[in-house]
């Protein structure tokens, strides 16, 4: 009987590790030629894996992968797999359905810019929705120290957005520059880059800076 050589164990090895993933043909011949189908017991394992996973993409310019990676590394700590898709799509897969729900939960953004997301199901589909109004972060400069509340900073955006909530820093006081808010705005409008307020009877000029701005509606 002849030697196995260490060339051929390997090959044999490799193939018992591999035997799980083997394919193998499947044709159906009909009347008008072959045919595949696909069954949900043929995709259940894949479902079951993916379940607890989020499908999203960030709005405006498509995000630059190594940045995105550490964004994902670091605010969504739970994360266990990332996989980029067709059309600037990822999916972001998780351990627990409540690690979905704590982040489907807030809105977020990359450099600047609103993540759309959802939760994955075998249905999904990756097309970009058009949307009348998003969230953003604008820069409040030059507003009194004693005016950087949620009160005064309500009504300063309330003039040109819808207010939802501010950045956590700027509820310790911690940053003495400016104040980061995030608001909504309708993508149609034009967005003011100074206001003039009234503080205690007088006039006071608030500049605003954008971190990113929708693009305008070609058909405002």
């Amino acid at each position: 009987m002849d030697s196995v050589t260490s060339d051929e164990r390997l090959c044999f090895e490799t193939l018992v590790v591999m035997r799980d993933y083997a394919l193998r043909p499947t044709l159906v011949i009909t009347a008008i030629g072959f045919k595949v189908s696909i069954t949900e017991e043929d995709v259940a394992e894949e479902i079951n894996y993916w379940k607890s996973s989020v499908v999203g993409y960030v709005m405006g310019k498509r995000q630059y992968y190594p940045h995105f990676n550490a964004f994902i590394e670091k605010y969504w700590s739970k994360a266990i797999t990332l996989v980029y898709l067709k059309n600037g799509f990822f999916m972001v897969r998780f351990q627990h359905a409540a690690d979905v729900q704590q982040v489907l939960s807030r809105i977020h953004t990359f450099e600047g810019r609103v993540i759309i997301i959802k939760q994955w199901s075998k249905n999904v589909t990756l097309k970009r929705e058009n949307f009348d109004s998003l969230p953003i972060w604008i820069r409040v400069h030059d507003l009194p120290v004693h005016c950087r509340n949620s009160i005064s900073l309500s009504k300063v955006c309330s003039l040109f957005s819808k207010p939802i909530y501010m950045d956590e820093p700027d509820l310790h006081r911690d940053k003495d520059e400016f104040v980061r808010v995030m608001v909504e705005v309708d993508i149609c409008q034009d967005l003011p880059e100074s206001m003039v307020i009234d503080i205690h009877g007088e006039d006071y000029t608030v500049n605003i800076e954008y971190e990113w701005k929708p693009v305008v509606c070609s058909l405002c």
